[in-house]
């Protein structure tokens, strides 16, 4: 009779990793914690083992309690009714006062002139809550009881959650490049019509139609005002700039910067000796068109001669302050905001 023996395999337990260097290894689970955690007065292992290495007694301040358990809190949070030692000892043997005003959730006094004064006197914060809340002369009270900063009223963004920092808001004008929404804020007009709602309400993908060469085009784009160096078209009202007037590609919606159908003329330059222009004569399919310098238009009553133009009308030539001047603007920031590159605010960390 043969005799079948069965191979046992040999038990190997697995192997428990060791912690890294700085690490401390918990007796029970083997779980590996940052080395300073070990005799912090907190059980940090699920043994408590952290707590439990000969950990050397504390000696605490004139200004603070010592635990029972070894440990040093705040003096102050001696019998405030809420057990910050670990083994609660700082709550034992206790005389509560009775509140003479107002008490905290846990127990704890306060008076009036404390309720809502946005400082934290109770300790959970009771004091502090369903207050309305008291902004800062920084900043704007939201119709909801939110602070927002100055800077965020009228700047296109819902920030305090309710538009309330949006509402009775006069915009400034959009480049002549770029598409007002109902809202106020301005799109650049390569937006128009690309199947993204970017107004938020979905005005710039309203009465969309195809232009001959297969771009989306919006037929209601309301005509603005043109910023200095640029020109209008003159069926669409819209803006491009001196520089793409005549450059052989068209960029008006019916290509009118390139050639004048109406009169069967191209671009030339032979009004220019007639107009007298006070700066410079540009070429136009109407045969030129005056400009001006930086910081000036053309004049509508004669269209030769150069009037300053109000440059805090463009948007986003300041961050928050601007303040015209002949041929040129000045930028400056509300209180708390330094001024950067002549135009830019940016939150001041400094104190005063």
């Amino acid at each position: 009779m043969e005799e079948r023996c069965s191979i046992v395999e040999p038990f190997v337990s697995a192997a428990r990793p060791s912690c890294d260097g700085g690490q401390y290894q918990c007796v029970s689970d083997g779980e590996c914690i940052p080395q300073p955690w070990v005799c912090d007065e907190e059980e940090d292992c699920e043994d408590g083992s952290d707590e439990q290495q000969n950990c050397p007694i504390r000696t605490c301040s004139s200004t603070q309690f010592r635990c029972t358990s070894g440990g040093c809190i705040p003096g102050e949070y001696r019998c405030d009714r809420l057990p910050d030692c670990l083994d609660g000892s700082d709550e034992n043997n206790c005389h509560y006062p009775e509140c003479t005003e107002l008490r905290c959730s846990n127990g704890g006094c306060y008076n009036h002139t404390q309720r809502c004064d946005q400082v934290l006197n109770c300790r959970d914060g009771s004091d502090e809550a369903n207050c309305t809340q008291h902004c800062s002369s920084t900043q704007f009270h939201c119709t909801n009881g939110e602070c927002v900063p100055q800077a965020y009223i009228c700047d296109h963004d819902d920030d305090c959650g309710d538009r309330s920092d949006e509402q009775n808001c006069t915009y400034p004008t959009c480049r002549g490049d770029y598409f007002t929404c109902p809202s106020g804020r301005c799109i650049h007009q390569l937006w128009l019509c690309d199947g993204e709602d970017d107004c938020d309400d979905n005005a710039d993908e309203k009465h969309c139609v195809l232009s001959d060469g297969g771009i989306a085009l919006s037929v209601d784009s309301v005509p603005r005002e043109c910023y200095p160096g640029e020109w209008p078209c003159p069926s669409s009202g819209v803006c491009i700039t001196l520089e793409q007037l005549c450059d052989g590609t068209a960029h008006c919606p019916d290509g009118e910067d390139e050639t004048n159908i109406t009169a069967g003329r191209n671009c030339s330059i032979w009004k220019c000796a007639s107009l007298s222009c006070e700066h410079h004569c540009h070429a136009s399919p109407e045969g030129g068109t005056c400009y001006c310098p930086l910081g000036y238009v053309v004049n509508n009553n004669n269209s030769r001669s150069c009037i300053d133009f109000d440059d805090c009308k463009m948007w986003g030539v300041c961050d928050q302050v601007c303040e015209d001047r002949i041929g040129s603007h000045r930028c400056s920031c509300l209180e708390g905001y330094v001024l950067e590159q002549h135009r830019h605010c940016r939150a001041s960390t400094s104190r005063e």
